[in-house]
C-alpha cells in the first residue's frame, strides 16, 4: 500500500499529446489555432505543470500568426488564460476559502 501523497499526471500526458498532434497539424495549415489553444488549456485546467508548454503555443502563434484571424487568435488566448488564471486563483486561496474548516464550501 502507498501511504503518501498521490499525483495524476494521465490527463495531463493525454491533454499534451493532443496539444502536440493539433499544433503539428496548425503548422502544417491543416488545423487552426484555437484546436492546440483549447488542449493546452484543458491541460493547464488539469496540472499546473502544463505551464511548460506555453512556450511551444508562442512559438506556434509565431509561426502562424500571419494567416490567424484576429478573433481567432483572441478567442485561443482566452483559450489559455481563463484556465491558467483559475488555477492560479485557486493556489494561491487561503485554505479556508477552497473548502477547508469553516468554509462555506466545506
Amino acid at each position: 500500500m502507498f501511504y503518501g501523497y498521490v499525483e495524476n499526471y494521465a490527463l495531463l500526458l493525454v491533454f499534451f499529446a493532443g496539444f502536440a498532434v493539433a499544433a503539428v497539424a496548425c503548422a502544417g495549415g491543416r488545423a487552426g489555432i484555437l484546436w492546440p489553444a483549447a488542449l493546452l488549456g484543458l491541460a493547464l485546467a488539469s496540472h499546473l505543470a502544463a505551464v511548460l508548454g506555453l512556450p511551444a503555443f508562442a512559438a506556434l502563434w509565431w509561426r502562424v500568426r500571419d494567416r490567424v484571424p484576429a478573433r481567432e487568435g483572441a478567442a485561443a488566448a482566452a483559450c489559455i488564460l481563463v484556465p491558467l488564471l483559475l488555477v492560479l486563483v485557486w493556489e494561491y486561496l487561503p485554505a479556508g476559502a477552497r473548502g477547508g474548516e469553516g468554509s462555506p464550501l466545506a
